[in-house]
Formats: structure tokens, C-alpha cells, sequence
């Protein structure tokens, strides 16, 4: 990359580089004045002021062909000291006084002998002892852990550590990543195996192959498939060390290549700089729009049309109003031609994002839904575009109407009928609530409606695909996992005007989820799933458990079996707290779990003439579409065949004398007195 850049300047391409030591420190160029930004750099521990030959040297890029050079300051810089200037003229530079220097005599009997003898002082006036290095704060900061210190017991143990110590920490991680790793591969090395296992290696050198991301990105995976490397060519710590040098070469090959190109992209633009040369020429510049809908302006591509805007390659080229227009400009020329395109456009080249709520043609999003009306009938907002105009927007969204139309009566087809089947009364008001529920809707807010319900009416939402069961009134076919993220945008839209909000979506297999109580239960049933105490249950399998159970339980005691359990996915304690919420006894017996009814609340004596009520308890709701008298047959049938049950040997009934969830079960252990 700094090569191609000093082509450029070489070239004339350009006529001026700023660069920092890369350039400073190491290229002899055609350079005629060396302007300083700034006489202070970051060494790796802060900022601090260059030495003055440091600045000598790059100052003396300057000058090196066929005439003298010249340096100084930029403007935003506060003028050289004379006596800088004579050094770096005459170059004469202070002689150094001392050397940094580190004890090569180090004690391994154990790891603070190791540190202290790497603490040492210099033996002589004429050495300093050198910074902390990485090797020294990794064995600093690994010691702190007293499970190393205690592997670390032996002398060739406290060698091991080390050695371990020194893997360089190419990353300057920031975060004790290093550290960590230090102390998973002494762990590794002085266990039995003595080896660090290869699924270890494989698992950390595979998140590094990716060559997506920026240059930062790519600069730090590169550094970390180094430290990789390093440990590779250690023959001792790997089964397979050669086919591991292998491995890590070809991967800073393969990120050394989208680097550079990542680097080229933005350091090296001839693009730019040949069109501003162009620009110098002629005021007009040359334009064109391709069939892949690229931009192009004196043959050098400057952006692409992305829908209906036009996006430039950089940040350069949005930055020149003279490339931007003459973009602009052949844009708008092909704009009749985009528009009489997209019209008669076959309906496939539109999609919806479920996700965003974008409309999308040819790979750019156009256009966004809002909320409308109803929950089958949203809006289109164009997205906003400098090309067009109010006519040209309203073209764009007459369009995308009748494509969204199709497109939704398509995929919500159910529902769709379920709204304009001709209903009347009762009917029509359930039909309502389960369109404006996405297809299900909760038994108690329908109740009173399904009371009023004739034989025909029934039969007529039964035709429709309409299933009512005891907590859930719903659309079997609209349960099904491909239309949730599209049930679940149109329901955000109209309830919270805004697309979904972050919220998680259940994949489509899904039969049950944890229940999050700060959502509303209407956001569940519109997904197609019923809250049930802890969980929230797909709709069909929870109707289907909770007649399981109640036929089970009609005569005594049910043991819950794990094909229950199974089928909403969750464990023995939430399947208990799951049928306590519909008001059924839970217990835990040899057996495993033992389902009761609870037995129904006392008779009260009711004064006369009071209004008589009944209640029903939560686990026998599903009998209340019987009428009173086969309610009476049914109730005599069931206790009948209850005490034919315990003459005849079968499972006799367990239910307990009191509620052991109630809390005043408790009371049951109480003991007073000296008994």
C-alpha cells in the first residue's frame, strides 16, 4: 500500500502525502519539503516529545535527489528552537549515557524467586534497568491466580511458565485477553497430556478466518493468528505442529490480502485523483448510468443507483460538488426510464422484509410500511430520494400498493377470508377479533359472543377453519411458523406504530417460550402462543394438553408422563407451575408428578331471590358449552364411575382432603404444647 502511494506521488498524480513514520522512517523519494504536524508521538506507554534524531531522520526525507531540501512546522505548530534547527542542520545529536539492560540470571526454584531475580538492579552506573516487559507482566499477572502458582511447584514447572510467559501479545490486547490465554496454555502443558489439545487450537484459529470487517479488524486478527503462530513453531506444545505453521501461514496470507485491498480502497484513490485532474481541464465531465445500474463519470465508477438514490463509492466523491453533479445529473436523465421499469415490474421483483418493514426491489429497500387502518391494511411510505418528485412518489407507491395487496391476501389467505365471509352478529364480532389477533384470540374476550352463537354461525367459523377450545379461539393453519415474522410486523405496526421493536421471535419450531410479563399477552396470540403461567404455549398443543388432563383427571389422581412434558418442550417444575396456572394441583409423588382437580368451593346458603351463580373451577372450563341438563347426566356419569372404579381395581383416587398449593396448607404441620 505505501508503495502504491509513492507511485502516485511520483507519478504526479498527486502533489502532496501525508504520511506518518512509515514514510519518515524508511523511503528516499523525490521529496522537497518535510512539513511537521506535530513534534510528539505515542512510544506504546504515552505520548512523549521525538528526540532530535528522530526528527533529523525524518526530516531528512527531504532533499535526497537532485536539489536541496527544506523543513518546518505547518501552520497549527509553534516555530523550531534555533538550537534544534543547528542540530538537525549540522547533525549533531547527543551521545547516549546509558543502555537499558535486563538480568539473563534467573532463578526458577519457584515463581517469585523467577521474579525477583528478573527484578534485579543493573550491576553498573552505565545500565537502567529496562520497562516492564510483556513477558514480565504476563508472569505478574498469572502469579495472582493461585491455581498457576501451585502447578507452577517444580523447577521445570516454573521454566514452563516462562516459556509460556513469552508468547508475544502481538494484539496489545487491552482487556487481559492475553493473560487468559497465558494461563490456559500453562494449563494445557502441565497437565498429564502435556499438549494443547487440538479442538482448542482449531476452535480459536477458526473465529480468526474471516476476512470481513475494516482495516482495524483485519490489523487485529492478523496479530492474533501471529500469537498462533509463535505457539505452532514450538514443537513440544502441539501434536501436530507443522500442519498448525501450515494453517496459521495461509491465514495471514489469506487476511494479509483483504487487508492490503481494504488499505488500497481507501489510501490509494487514483480514482479520485484522476478525476479531479480531468476536473482542472474541462468543466463537463462525461457521464453514464450501465444496465447494472452502476455510475459511472469519465469511464472511473463514482456510485451505483441503490433503489432510488444514488449512493457514491466514498466519502471523497460525495465531498465533490463537481462529481456529485455531474452524477446527479445523468441520474435524473435515466429517471423515466427507471420509473416506466419499475412499474412493469412482475410482482416477484418486490419483496418484504419482515424485519425492517422494508419494501425491496432489485436488492434496495424503496419503501417501509406505517401503520394503516387496520392490521391487514398498512401503509406505504416511499422512502425519502432526492430524484424524485411528489408525482414520481406517488407512481412508486400506487405500484407497491397493489403489489402489497396481492402479496398479503397470498400469504394471510385465511385471514383474509375469515374478514370478508359474509357474517352477521355474533359471528362477524369473532371473526373480527381473531383477523385483529393475526389468527387467535383469547376464549374470555369472545365468551359472551360465543353464548349468542346459533348452530349456523358455528358451523359457518368451523367452515372458515375457525377452532374454539377453552382458553384460545383460533385459525389452525395461521399457527404455522413461516408467517410469524410477518404476523408479528403487522401487529407492531398498528399497536406500536413503529416496526417490531427488538423483540425475539420464536423460530418456527417452536412449541413453547418463556413467558416475559413486560410484553402484552395480545403480542403472544398474535404468534399464535397462549400464555400459561410461566411459559407461553403454542395454541393448538396447549387446548390439546389441557383435554389430556382434564379427561385424566375426571376420575382421580394423573401421573404426568414425559410425552406431555416433550411436547412443549420444558422441564418437570415449569410443566407444575404451567397446570397450576389453569387452577389444577400439582404433586410431587413416587411416581413423579400427580395432577389433581381441585375440588370446587363449598355451597353457600344464597338468600332468596338472589341471582344464582356457579363458579367453575379453571381445570373444568371446557364443559361449559354443555347444556345445563347434560351437565347434570355428565356430572352423575363421572361420580358413578368413580365408585365402579374402586370396586373393579382401578387407580383409586388420590386426590388430596385439602389444597397443598393453597397457604394455608401449612397449617397442617403446626404443632403446639410440649407433643
Amino acid at each position: 500500500t505505501r508503495n502504491a502511494q509513492v507511485a502516485m506521488y511520483e507519478a504526479g498524480e498527486v502533489d502532496y502525502l501525508v504520511a506518518t513514520d512509515a514514510i519518515g522512517m524508511g523511503l528516499n523519494m523525490a521529496i522537497d519539503h518535510v512539513a511537521f504536524s506535530a513534534l510528539a508521538k505515542f512510544d506504546g506507554h504515552g505520548m512523549r516529545r521525538l528526540h532530535a534524531n528522530e526528527i533529523g531522520q525524518i526530516a531528512g526525507r527531504a532533499g535526497r535527489h537532485m536539489a536541496d531540501g527544506t523543513f518546518g512546522p505547518t501552520a497549527d505548530l509553534d516555530p523550531f528552537e534555533p538550537e534544534l534547527v543547528r542540530a538537525l542542520e549540522d547533525h549533531q545529536f547527543e551521545n547516549l549515557h546509558r543502555l537499558n539492560w535486563r538480568s539473563d540470571d534467573l532463578d526458577f526454584s519457584s515463581p517469585g524467586a523467577l521474579k525477583r531475580s528478573l527484578e534485579a538492579p543493573p550491576p553498573s552506573h552505565l545500565l537502567k534497568r529496562a520497562r516492564a516487559a510483556e513477558d514480565f507482566r504476563a508472569l505478574t499477572a498469572v502469579m495472582a491466580d493461585p491455581a498457576i502458582s501451585s502447578l507452577a511447584a517444580t523447577p521445570e514447572t516454573v521454566r514452563l511458565l516462562w516459556d509460556v510467559c513469552q508468547v508475544p501479545d502481538f494484539g496489545r490486547d487491552m482487556h487481559d485477553g492475553h493473560r487468559r490465554l497465558v494461563a490456559r496454555l500453562f494449563r494445557f502443558l502441565a497437565s498429564d497430556n502435556g499438549v494443547v489439545p487440538e479442538e482448542f487450537v482449531a476452535r480459536a484459529v477458526s473465529r480468526l478466518d474471516r476476512t470481513d470487517g475494516d482495516i482495524d479488524t483485519l490489523v487485529g486478527r492478523i496479530a492474533h493468528v501471529r500469537t498462533w503462530t509463535y505457539v505452532s513453531h514450538r514443537g513440544d506444545w502441539l501434536d501436530d505442529s507443522d500442519g498448525w505453521q501450515e494453517r496459521a501461514r495461509a491465514l495471514e496470507d489469506k487476511l494479509s490480502d483483504a487487508l492490503h485491498e481494504r488499505l488500497t480502497q481507501r489510501f490509494v484513490d487514483r480514482k479520485t485523483a484522476v478525476l479531479v485532474k480531468r476536473l482542472r481541464e474541462r468543466d463537463t465531465l462525461l457521464a453514464a448510468v450501465t444496465r447494472d445500474r452502476r455510475v459511472v463519470v469519465e469511464g472511473e465508477e463514482v456510485g451505483r443507483l441503490d433503489g432510488f438514490r444514488f449512493e457514491p463509492s466514498d466519502a471523497e466523491i460525495a465531498a465533490s460538488t463537481h462529481l456529485m453533479s455531474s452524477a446527479n445529473r445523468v441520474v435524473r436523465e435515466t429517471l423515466d426510464g427507471e420509473l416506466v421499469a419499475f412499474e412493469a415490474a412482475q410482482d416477484a421483483a418486490f419483496t418484504l422484509d419482515a424485519a425492517s418493514g422494508h419494501i425491496v426491489w432489485d436488492g434496495a429497500a424503496i419503501a417501509r410500511l406505517a401503520a394503516g387502518g387496520d392490521i391487514l391494511g398498512p401503509r406505504i411510505e416511499v422512502l425519502p430520494s432526492d430524484l424524485l418528485d411528489s408525482a414520481a412518489r406517488e407512481r412508486v407507491r400506487r405500484r407497491l400498493a397493489v403489489w402489497l395487496d396481492s402479496d398479503l391476501r397470498k400469504r394471510l389467505a385465511p385471514l383474509y377470508a375469515l374478514r370478508d365471509a359474509a357474517l352477521t352478529g355474533a359471528a362477524r364480532g369473532i371473526a373480527y377479533r381473531i383477523v385483529e389477533g393475526m389468527g387467535c384470540a383469547a376464549a374470555n374476550d369472545v365468551a359472551g359472543q360465543m353464548r349468542k352463537l346459533p348452530q349456523d354461525d358455528r358451523s359457518a367459523l368451523a367452515r372458515l377453519g375457525v377452532r374454539s377450545g377453552v382458553e384460545t379461539v383460533y385459525l389452525p393453519v395461521m399457527l404455522k411458523g413461516r408467517v410469524r415474522p410477518l404476523k408479528a410486523l403487522l401487529w407492531s405496526l398498528l399497536h406500536d406504530g413503529d416496526q417490531e421493536k427488538g423483540r425475539t421471535l420464536p423460530d418456527g419450531g417452536s412449541t413453547s417460550l418463556p413467558r416475559d410479563r413486560d410484553l402484552p399477552d395480545t403480542w403472544y396470540l398474535a404468534l399464535g402462543f397462549c400464555p400459561a403461567g410461566p411459559l407461553v404455549v403454542r395454541a393448538d398443543l396447549l387446548e390439546r394438553l389441557l383435554a389430556d388432563v382434564r379427561r385424566a383427571t375426571r376420575e382421580g389422581a394423573m401421573a404426568v408422563t414425559a410425552e406431555m412434558m416433550t411436547a412443549i418442550g420444558t422441564s418437570p417444575e415449569v410443566f407444575a407451575d404451567v397446570l397450576r396456572a389453569f387452577g389444577y394441583a400439582v404433586t410431587v409423588g413416587e411416581a413423579g408428578l400427580l395432577v389433581h382437580r381441585r375440588k370446587p368451593a363449598p355451597r353457600r346458603h344464597r338468600p332468596a331471590g338472589a341471582a344464582a351463580s356457579k363458579p367453575e373451577s379453571a381445570g373444568t372450563t371446557a364443559d361449559n358449552t354443555l347444556a345445563p341438563q347434560e351437565k347434570k347426566k355428565e356430572d352423575r356419569k363421572h361420580r358413578g364411575s368413580g365408585k365402579k372404579a374402586q370396586g373393579e381395581g382401578k387407580v383409586k383416587s388420590s386426590r388430596p382432603r385439602y389444597d397443598p398449593d393453597s397457604p394455608f396448607a401449612k397449617l397442617r404441620e403446626l404443632r403446639f404444647g410440649n407433643g
